[in-house]
């Protein structure tokens, strides 16, 4: 069990953990219901795999973080996947609705 003197934590401490746990959490579940109403959820899923590699990049930039050869392979992997699914994707839709977008056009 973890064990922490929770008192000693300013009330600054407290509304910045408070702040970061409700707020972008709230923001982004907004975004990602409001777009899934648009694009379909297998579509935009896809973004959830992008998302480290974003995070790895900006950690890189502004905090000076080192990138291993094991988080090359693996944004590598991701993105090849990404790709291979695509591809899949437009391969399957391409005979069956060319005309047709993959999502609905409001």
């Amino acid at each position: 069990m973890l064990s922490a003197d929770f008192g000693a934590y300013s009330w600054k401490a407290w509304v910045s953990v408070i702040y970061l746990a409700v707020l972008p959490s709230a923001f982004a579940y907004t975004v990602w219901y409001r777009v899934i109403k648009v694009v379909p959820v297998s579509y935009v899923a896809l973004s959830l795999f992008v998302q480290p590699i974003l995070g790895t990049m900006i950690g890189y930039t502004f905090l000076d973080e080192t990138i291993g050869i094991e988080t090359v392979a693996g944004a590598l992997l991701v993105c090849a996947s990404l790709a291979w699914w695509q591809a899949r994707s437009l391969r399957s839709q391409s005979g069956v609705q060319a005309a047709t977008p993959p999502y609905p056009q409001t």
